[in-house]
């Protein structure tokens, strides 16, 4: 005779969930045919945000093991228990903690840790400037923020071709006065005071 165990409806409503989630999950991760440009963006765009979500929840957890962790632990579970090493374990921890401390605002990520990851180290005036030019968003692809970050500071082309001519002309202008100063102390040294010539040295 099998004999069953008394489930509370709390239990049996919780394994339920559980299963109704595992089954949605597969269901989303599976594609299938759509019936609409818009359907299939907001498909796209769903496991787009998961992906963001994914990588942001690992971050977290690496921030959370780090500090509770006895000491040697955390570096010794990226190295033997983590489908990645300690530069993308870094990483995560870096984005997670940029987010947490309201540097970066989730919504406006990219689902690429590293890109996030360039982002997140961007010095503070560098970031202003980026958000500034509307680069802090969630379809910035790594080129744009690696062309950003290579030319921040660096004066555009027109410009700088308007300062090296100015350079140029000063440069023209300092011989020309390095020379007039020469000849201004050449002919002082062959005067006195008085303004009587003395032979000169």
């Amino acid at each position: 005779m099998v004999s069953f165990k008394p489930v509370s409806k709390a239990a049996l409503q919780a394994k339920l969930d559980e299963t109704a989630d595992a089954r949605m999950t597969a269901l989303r991760r599976t594609p299938v045919a759509l019936g609409s440009r818009q359907e299939y963006a907001q498909a796209i765009g769903d496991l787009w945000d998961e992906v963001r979500a994914h990588f942001l929840a690992i971050g977290r957890y690496l921030v959370l093991a780090k500090a509770s962790l006895a000491h040697g632990e955390f570096e010794a579970m990226i190295r033997a228990d983590l489908p990645f090493g300690t530069h993308v374990a870094y990483q995560l921890r870096e984005v997670a903690m940029a987010i947490d401390s309201g540097r970066l605002r989730e919504q406006e990520l990219p689902p690429s840790y590293s890109v996030v990851y360039r982002v997140a180290k961007m010095p503070d005036a560098m970031l202003s400037a980026a958000r500034a030019r509307g680069l802090i968003r969630s379809d910035v692809t790594r080129r744009e923020i690696e062309d950003f970050m290579r030319t921040f500071g660096n004066p555009p082309p027109a410009h700088r071709r308007a300062l090296e001519t100015r350079r140029q002309r000063i440069l023209v202008q300092q011989a020309r006065l390095a020379e007039e100063l020469r000849r201004i102390e050449a002919e002082l040294s062959t005067t006195t005071i008085e303004g009587t010539a003395v032979p000169g040295d």
